[in-house]
């Protein structure tokens, strides 16, 4: 399987519009990207700013068609994957093994259990994105929420994108 880098992937995208739009008869133009997550994609399409949103979850896309935002057919391009990531002596004890809701499970218990060296910690990228939605699952599916309760000294949202998220991950180990 291909794997492209993100550079890549957005001049194969940009290529692609390109040349569609030439065998239409488009006038020239130029392609410039946005960075943004999905609600921030969503409000571009709905100015005008751009004419190619990518969001990452089909109800996301399904939202922009209904609402008329999107002006041409929706398709869902890529999965997100979610990656667990901790410090190499594993103080929540985590088993490489076990499916993910148990890890979840697993981390809370260590976390809010007697204090581990080095404590228990951590971090989830807290933005308007789709994935941030989508990595509240495991906790969800756990019936464990620690956002819902009181402060906690090891659970942290982080308002950034995934590789600052996980530099700040790095420096709270």
């Amino acid at each position: 399987m291909y794997r492209a880098s993100w550079d890549s992937l957005c001049l194969i995208l940009a290529n692609g519009l390109i040349q569609s739009s030439a065998r239409n008869g488009s006038d020239p133009f130029r392609v410039v990207w946005y960075k943004g997550d999905t609600t921030e994609s969503t409000n571009y399409l709905k100015s005008d700013a751009v004419v190619i949103g990518i969001t990452y979850t089909p109800s996301s896309e399904k939202i922009v068609t209904n609402q008329g935002i999107a002006k041409s057919p929706v398709w869902y391009a890529w999965h997100d994957h979610l990656l667990l990531v901790g410090p190499t002596p594993n103080p929540a004890n985590l088993s490489r093994t076990t499916d993910l809701n148990s890890m979840f499970s697993d981390l809370y218990g260590a976390a809010e259990g007697d204090d581990s060296e080095p404590p228990v910690r951590f971090l989830k990228r807290y933005d308007k994105s789709a994935t941030s939605i989508k990595d509240s699952r495991p906790w969800i599916q756990t019936g464990k929420m620690p956002r819902a309760t009181a402060h906690s000294i090891w659970y942290h949202q982080y308002i950034t994108y995934p590789t600052q998220a996980l530099t700040a991950a790095i420096l709270i180990a």
